[in-house]
């Protein structure tokens, strides 16, 4: 299991056994809270496009590509 720290372009990660290739991450740091990576990614089976938030530290799976 990988972190959101671990999180950058060209990665593939599953989110709710979903394959999800990654185009962007954004770091934002809100004046008050915990940090969080707004993640734009490409479902890699239907092509659909989304944007997915995960708070710092979040665990996720992911495998890098080559």
């Amino acid at each position: 299991m990988a972190t959101t720290s671990d999180l950058s372009k060209n990665v593939f990660i599953r989110v709710d056994n979903v394959l999800l290739k990654v185009l962007e991450y954004e770091h934002i740091t809100p004046g008050k809270g915990n940090t969080i990576y707004s993640v734009k990614c490409r479902n890699v089976e239907t092509g659909k496009q989304s944007e997915i938030r995960f708070r710092s530290g979040e665990k996720n799976r992911h495998c890098k590509s080559r």
